[in-house]
């Protein structure tokens, strides 16, 4: 097993299967690609930032705050927010 954020090509480096997070499935036609599964990420503060730094009134308010975001070499992250089982904003 090998662990990466590296998108490795399947067929030429010898793997089996692959298990990648992403929006995107691949469209590489040497390959079968399934959705397996769908993950939330939440949008959490500890209490002493927003006490050092105040409670976001809007979406628009991130701007201001400091944070973490997870990527993969090469990608931009980009806010996607679900404001309800309908309803997304892109800030």
């Amino acid at each position: 097993m090998r662990l990466t954020d590296r998108v490795v090509d399947l067929v030429d480096e010898g793997f089996d299967l692959a298990v990648r997070m992403g929006a995107a499935l691949s469209d590489d036609n040497r390959l079968i690609a399934r959705v397996v599964g769908r993950f939330d990420v939440d949008l959490v503060a500890s209490p002493s930032y927003l006490a050092d730094c105040g409670n976001p009134a809007d979406i628009a308010d991130l701007e201001r705050h400091q944070c973490v975001f997870f990527k993969t070499r090469g990608s931009r992250q980009k806010w996607h927010i679900r404001t309800s089982e309908d309803s997304w904003i892109d800030p």
